[in-house]
């Protein structure tokens, strides 16, 4: 069994910066985009919820993988929601797919 090397104080402090650079980046072009259209906006933070999602459920713990399901399935059902206020058959189509999605998982699942 093999110890994790200790990491420096330097480098968890250019981490930690990094992370905020990185989340006050996304909150200004989350902004922008909102000033152009608040629909452009919304759909870009439910696309980084489903691929966030996504990536999150690869993870051998079980609490992250039920976090990444949860996180990928509010994203979809928050682009459901943007898309029906945008356009009602448009929305309706997203949320039909995600019924579909949903039988296709239960009928693949075998005992």
């Amino acid at each position: 069994m093999t110890t994790q090397p200790q990491r420096s104080q330097q480098a968890l402090a250019r981490e930690g910066a990094g992370l905020l650079v990185l989340s006050l980046g996304l909150l200004g072009a989350l902004i922008a985009l909102g000033a152009i259209h608040w629909a452009l906006s919304a759909v870009t933070a439910m696309a980084g919820l489903i691929v966030a999602g996504v990536l999150i459920r690869s993870s051998p713990k079980p609490w992250l993988r039920t976090l990444g399901a949860v996180s990928a399935v509010a994203g979809y059902w928050g682009m459901a929601v943007c898309a029906y206020v945008l356009y009602a058959p448009l929305g309706l189509l997203v949320a039909s797919l995600i019924a579909v999605a949903a039988g296709l998982v239960l009928i693949s699942e075998g005992d």
